[in-house]
């Protein structure tokens, strides 16, 4: 199985980052939860303060894996449909391009964690200093794809410069998101404009959305 996204690393500064945010929550807000191990981190962080000083908070999950570990934790949650807004969207990311562009969708929880950040008022991303770089020469970035001719979306995007593999689960069956989508893990070399490269990704009929978020105001904790 090919995996480009470790997420068994410095786990310890993951915690230690997770436990550092959640200082920023505050009663009554609504809160976006991306996904991951540094959100799971955050969630079990944040439950321990709301017990210990009796905060009533929402949360808006951006997948099933963080909302199944937020349930375990009590905390209440909501549907993004329910709220006119975010307070704040907690997340992490695989890397962060100058601070201003972002490559997510390791753990295939893409469109959702966009949909999330897209809808809050304040963006925090949790990340240590590894994922920050000034370029990538070399870049692999999730692309969520509709399963019905997947293998034509394929190849329009290698037709463009992309070396697409096709995720797989522990069972090397094609993964499917929670969108039950499939996602492509798609291999650029070259120095890329990565914005453009989103834009002409997000045209290609069968693509859903790409890993690449930018556009938005990110506060970073690290």
């Amino acid at each position: 199985m090919v995996n480009f996204f470790d997420k068994s690393k410095n786990l310890d500064q993951k915690k230690k980052i997770a436990e550092l945010s959640v200082a920023i929550v505050e009663d009554g807000m609504t809160i976006g939860l991306g996904s991951g191990s540094t959100m799971a981190y955050f969630v079990e962080a944040i439950a321990k303060r709301m017990k210990n000083e009796k905060l009533t908070v929402r949360f808006v999950p951006a997948s099933k894996f963080i909302e199944k570990k937020a349930i375990e934790y009590h905390l209440n949650m909501i549907s993004i449909d329910e709220i006119e807004e975010i307070d704040i969207a907690f997340d992490g990311a695989d890397w962060i391009i100058g601070k201003e562009i972002l490559i997510k969708g390791g753990g295939g929880s893409l469109f959702r964690e966009k949909k999330i950040l897209l809808n809050a008022k304040n963006i925090c991303i949790l990340a240590d200093q590894r994922k920050y770089i000034d370029s990538l020469s070399e870049c692999i970035i999730p692309i969520e794809i509709i399963p019905f001719g997947y293998t034509k979306t394929l190849q329009s995007i290698e037709k463009i410069g992309g070396t697409c593999f096709i995720r797989k689960n522990k069972d090397e069956e094609n993964f499917v998101t929670d969108n039950f989508n499939y996602i492509l893990d798609t291999k650029f070399s070259g120095i890329y404009n990565w914005k453009a490269i989103h834009e002409e990704l997000k045209s290609i009929q069968g693509v859903v959305d790409t890993g690449v978020f930018y556009g938005m105001e990110f506060n970073f904790i690290s």
